[in-house]
């Protein structure tokens, strides 16, 4: 019972500290994005040096390692997620779940690119195998999370 009301407790203080806008999204929940634009994963890895098939991530080069994408995403929801850092959580059909866990397996340890209209957006390393069929993309900056925010909605 202790358990219960400390969580309930806890889960009161989150809500009381969500600003008005951020209460109503959160209770709206996942959005469903389909547009013409896609989410694409590549595997990829630093260069200190600029080339034509390079991105700029940052102050870092990104250059990819193979010429398609291993994953195009074109049809998956979303929602914002509140907190410290400005983030989104992507939910996944079972059909590209089962593809990003084969490719977070191939390529743990390795980094990826996450490029969202031509431009890289996150280039992490799969510390993990992504077997569930969602994952997190927490942003640098604020401009960078609106920038994506508003092209997703």
């Amino acid at each position: 019972m202790k358990k219960r009301v400390l969580f309930l407790s806890a889960l009161a203080t989150v809500f009381m500290n969500l600003g008005a806008e951020e209460l109503q999204e959160f209770s709206q929940g996942k959005k469903k994005f389909s547009k013409n634009s896609t989410l694409e994963i590549f595997p990829s890895k630093l260069s200190k040096t600029k080339d034509k098939k390079s991105w700029t991530y940052g102050k870092e080069q990104i250059i990819p390692l193979t010429n398609k994408p291993v994953l195009s995403l074109a049809d998956f929801e979303y929602r914002k997620v509140a907190g410290d850092e400005p983030g989104i959580e992507v939910f996944l059909n079972e059909r590209n779940a089962k593809q990003l866990e084969k490719i977070s397996k191939k390529y743990l340890k390795e980094r990826l690119a996450l490029v969202f209209n031509g431009e890289v957006i996150f280039a992490p390393t799969v510390k993990s195998i992504l077997d569930d069929g969602k994952f997190k993309l927490t942003f640098r900056d604020e401009k960078s999370y609106k920038k994506v925010l508003e092209s997703l909605n």
